[in-house]
């Protein structure tokens, strides 16, 4: 496993136990940055631009983010691979509906589409303009 399987790794992991196989291989790899509260486990994978969280309850892997900016929440690296559905940290708004529809939820910096195993969830700026600058694949 390396830093380009990681998008793949992702996508088999969001609904999986947080103890699967994939799961474990990736913390020995990247050795994560660990924190928890009474029922998540917060992962920062920050060489890799990437965080997990995982549901302690029902010990499912329920989020992971890619972060193509520097943010409040994010000090780590930006990540470099590839995202889904051929999306990039460069696309507009615009020009992810041009890709993948209209979403079918928004909030005021983000939007989200289903794709029935998971959600993909996007984040710009505060007015929900300008470059990407997460993306979140969710339990759909």
């Amino acid at each position: 496993m390396n830093k380009d399987d990681m998008l793949d790794v992702a996508l088999e992991m969001i609904g999986t136990p947080g103890r699967s196989p994939k799961a474990q291989a990736a913390r020995e790899v990247f050795a994560p940055r660990i924190e928890s509260s009474e029922d998540r486990s917060y992962e920062s994978y920050d060489s890799l631009g990437v965080s997990v969280i995982a549901d302690l309850n029902e010990d499912l892997v329920i989020s992971i983010s890619f972060f193509g900016r520097t943010l409040n929440r994010w000090q780590g690296d930006v990540y470099t691979g590839p995202l889904p559905h051929g999306l990039s940290f460069e696309m507009s708004p615009d020009a992810i509906h041009r890709r993948l529809g209209e979403p079918m939820k928004r909030g005021m910096n983000w939007e989200m589409w289903d794709f029935g195993d998971y959600t993909l969830r996007t984040e710009h700026n505060s007015k929900c303009e300008g470059p990407l600058r997460v993306v979140t694949l969710g339990l759909g």
